[in-house]
C-alpha cells in the first residue's frame, strides 16, 4: 500500500468480505490478529505486532509512517526491528532489533508469485455498506435514527423492511424494529420465516383504519405462532374476519361503556376529582370488553360523555 488511506480502504472491503463469509466478526474483541510491515522508500523495513483490530491496522501504520519520515527529516536512519502497538496509547514501542532476513523467517519459495494486492481494491464488487443504508433509510424513507440503525443492523432485516416500506415507511419501520422483532425474539424465529406479503397486508389494514394496533398486535402473534408451529401462515385479513376483529365505531359499545362506567365506581369519582388517569382505567376495561376493536381516542370521548350524563 503507498499511504494509510490505501490500507484503510483495502482493509474495510476485506472486512466486509471477511464478515460476509462469517469468518470475522468486527465486533468481537480478539477476532482480528495482524502483524503488518511497512516501510518508506529507500528505508528500512519495520514489521508492527500486537495489532488486534482493523482499525488498529491504520493507527499503527498511520503512526508508524509519521515516526519514520520524522526520522528521516532529522538525518537518521530507520532500524529494521520488530515494534508493538500499543492500542490504548495508539502508538508503537520497539521490542527487538533484526539484522537479516532469516531474523524475519522469511524462506523463498520460487513457486509463489509476487501480489499486488492494491490492485484487488477497484475489482472488489461491495454491497451496500450499513452505515450508508442507514443514512440512506432516513432520508429516502424519512424514519428515525434508532429505526434505521435497528433495521440495518441485519442485510436480512433490511431487505424485508424494504419489501413493506411501500405501505407507509414509517408505520413499517415502527411496526418491524419494534413489534415484529420483539415478537420474533420470543419465539426464537427470525426474519425469514415471515412472509413479507403477509406484513403487507396487515400494515395496509392498519394504515386504512380497518383495525386498531391492539388488533394488529393479536392478529401478528396468530400469524407467527402459525408459522412457528410449521403451519401455512394465514393471511391476516382471514384472521381479522374470522376473529372479528374489524374497527368498529364507538357507538356500538355504547351499553359496554355505561356497563363499565356503572361497575367502577371509584374510578368515576376520580376522574370527577381532577385524576386524568382514571378515565385512560376505564377505557382500558372497555377495551378488554371489546377485544381492541374500538379506537382508544374514540373511546375516551364515549366514556367521558357517559360519565358526564350519568347519576353514577
Amino acid at each position: 500500500m503507498r499511504s494509510p488511506q490505501e490500507a484503510r480502504r483495502f482493509l474495510n472491503k476485506l472486512r466486509t468480505i471477511l464478515e460476509y463469509l462469517g469468518v470475522f466478526d468486527g465486533d468481537r474483541e480478539g477476532s482480528l490478529r495482524v502483524d503488518a510491515n511497512i516501510s518508506l522508500e529507500g528505508s528500512e523495513r519495520v514489521e508492527v505486532k500486537n495489532i488486534s483490530s482493523y482499525k488498529g491496522v491504520e493507527k499503527a501504520l498511520t503512526f508508524e509512517v509519521t515516526r519514520q519520515k520524522n526520522l528521516l527529516r532529522r538525518g537518521q536512519k530507520v532500524t529494521r526491528e520488530t515494534r508493538h502497538f500499543m492500542e490504548g496509547r495508539g502508538i508503537t514501542t520497539s521490542a527487538r532489533s533484526k539484522e537479516e532476513e532469516h531474523d524475519y523467517r522469511y524462506f523463498p519459495e520460487p513457486d509463489l508469485r509476487p501480489l499486488r494486492v492494491a490492485d484487488w481494491v477497484a475489482a472488489i464488487d461491495l454491497p451496500e455498506l450499513p452505515v450508508a443504508r442507514k443514512n440512506r433509510f432516513m432520508t429516502q424513507y424519512g424514519i428515525s435514527l434508532n429505526h434505521a440503525r435497528t433495521l440495518t443492523g441485519d442485510p436480512k432485516l433490511a431487505d424485508f423492511y424494504e419489501e413493506v416500506a411501500h405501505i407507509d415507511p414509517v408505520l413499517a419501520a415502527t411496526w418491524v424494529a419494534d413489534t415484529l422483532l420483539g415478537e420474533l425474539n420470543y419465539r426464537d424465529m427470525s426474519i425469514a420465516a415471515v412472509p413479507a406479503g403477509h406484513l403487507s397486508e396487515l400494515l395496509a389494514l392498519l394504515k386504512s383504519e380497518t383495525i386498531t394496533d391492539k388488533a394488529g398486535v393479536q392478529v401478528l402473534r396468530e400469524m407467527l405462532d402459525a408459522c412457528a408451529a410449521g403451519s401455512p401462515c394465514e393471511r391476516p385479513a382471514a384472521i381479522v374476519e374470522r376473529e372479528n376483529l374489524a374497527k368498529a365505531t364507538g357507538n356500538e359499545f355504547a351499553a359496554i361503556v355505561e356497563k363499565v362506567v356503572a361497575a367502577n365506581t371509584q374510578a368515576v369519582e376520580d376522574y370527577r376529582a381532577g385524576k386524568k388517569g382514571a378515565l385512560n382505567f376505564i377505557v382500558g376495561q372497555v377495551m378488554k370488553e371489546t377485544r381492541g376493536r374500538a379506537d382508544p381516542r374514540e373511546l375516551g370521548r364515549i366514556v367521558a360523555e357517559c360519565i358526564d350524563t350519568s347519576g353514577v
